[in-house]
């Protein structure tokens, strides 16, 4: 009887320990500092203002560092204000397809990561009419072409005079429907009332996982566990293609 006890304790004890996991796993896991080195950040290609911009934050031992050499193909990333940022021609070699993220800190550390950009994409069709109106705020549905060598891809929804000033409304797209989304009733309220206007919605197809760090039209989700991690450094990069946007008017009943 106390074995059959103590079984069952162990039972529990794994249950409860999953329970807590999975109410916590919406939340940011905080990078450790045993690894030594972290890296956080990513490379954006922006269909809507022909950009692409790379933005990291390098530490060791939890404090960032300022004078070690980020480089991505032969461009090297330059650092301010906390972090080391490169903007790099529309139709530069930074194209779609394999790269490496150079880390380098004196003769202390070197290493290199991997990464992919994806591929571009275009919306190809909306529940809503031509003129996009959407009376009441109700769902709207869209859908878009594949990103190639994307790993999956996000969302986002803003008012189209605040893109690139203010969050939004962002959701990761399922990954069992990765070119189809239901854009929800919440996304065009505030504090539960309706918020009338014109809106945009972006897709952002991603590789890895990458950090926002840089400016994107609405916020990106964040990550709550890292895809680097080796014996000396940890932490989350990746690459996001950023859509053009389509638009939705919201307008009352």
């Amino acid at each position: 009887m106390n074995m059959r006890r103590f079984y069952i304790s162990i039972l529990v004890a794994v249950i409860l320990a999953l329970a807590y996991y999975l109410a916590g796993c919406d939340q940011r896991i905080a990078l450790s500092s045993l690894k030594g080195y972290s890296v956080e950040g990513a490379i954006v290609r922006d269909m809507h203002l022909r950009s692409i911009i790379a933005s990291a934050q390098f530490k060791r031992n939890d404090t960032i560092l300022t004078s070690a050499r980020l480089i991505i193909e032969n461009d090297t990333l330059v650092y301010a204000g906390g972090y080391y940022t490169k903007s790099f021609g529309y139709s530069s070699a930074v194209s779609s397809g394999e790269h490496y993220l150079k880390l380098v800190d004196s003769n202390l550390f070197r290493d290199s990561i991997k990464f992919s950009i994806p591929g571009t994409f275009n919306f190809t069709h909306s529940s809503l009419p031509g003129d996009r109106i959407n009376p009441g705020g109700a769902d709207a549905s869209f859908s878009w072409s594949p990103s190639a060598g994307s790993n999956g891809c996000a969302y986002g929804v803003v008012k189209a005079d605040s893109s690139y000033k203010i969050n939004g409304y962002t959701g990761f797209v399922p990954i069992t429907i990765d070119t189809l989304i239901t854009v929800p009733r919440a996304a065009f309220r505030t504090s539960g009332n309706l918020d009338t206007g014109w809106y945009y919605i972006y897709v952002y197809a991603y590789a890895g996982a990458p950090e926002k760090m840089t400016s994107f039209p609405t916020a990106f989700p964040s990550w709550p566990l890292p895809n680097i991690v080796k014996d000396n450094i940890i932490g989350n990069w990746g690459a996001v293609v950023v859509s053009q946007p389509d638009s939705i008017h919201v307008v009352t009943q």
